[in-house]
């Protein structure tokens, strides 16, 4: 599956010759920083309110001392 980012990319692509699509730089930056932001919220990765943008940080599990062999 593709990412946001490489699907917006493959949009400027023309049909006829494969060439790309001028689009200003400053707007293609914020369309590519807005897909990167789409993808991680679609990965639970990042969460959102309306004032802040937060890390979805996976829960640890807490560690259990492992068993060892006595040698001898």
């Amino acid at each position: 599956m593709l990412r946001f980012a490489e699907e917006i990319l493959l949009l400027r692509l023309r049909d006829d010759d494969g060439k790309l699509i001028h689009v200003p730089e400053r707007t293609l930056d914020r369309v590519i920083a807005g897909s990167v932001l789409m993808d991680l919220a679609m990965e639970n990765r990042i969460d959102t309110d309306l004032e802040k943008l937060m890390l979805s940080l996976p829960r640890l599990r807490p560690s259990r001392p492992r068993a060892t062999r006595a040698t001898g």
